[in-house]
């Protein structure tokens, strides 16, 4: 929902918008596993602080590993890059 008077034809917060439809375009590419763990997360890469959306494969990792009793729920799982997903398990 679009709030005020902002709107995608005002030129100061047209980037804004643009951004906002790239990001969305790029979540749909996604399962809908990972799409829900993205929404969910709201923020960049937990790694590396980087934007999710910065060309990088997105993958998934689990807080607290599955053997220790963890399910795949939404809350137990993060959105990071490949090789941030990578240096976590080194």
């Amino acid at each position: 929902m679009i709030r005020g008077d902002a709107s995608p034809d005002n030129p100061a917060i047209k980037n804004y918008f643009e951004q906002r439809t790239k990001q969305s375009r790029q979540i749909g590419e996604y399962p809908q596993a990972v799409q829900r763990v993205i929404q969910h997360q709201q923020a960049p890469c937990p790694n590396c602080g980087q934007s999710l959306f910065n060309g990088e494969d997105i993958h998934i990792h689990h807080k607290v590993p599955r053997q220790q009793g963890k399910t795949n729920h939404t809350a137990h799982l993060i959105a990071l890059h490949l090789v941030c997903h990578a240096q976590l398990h080194r």
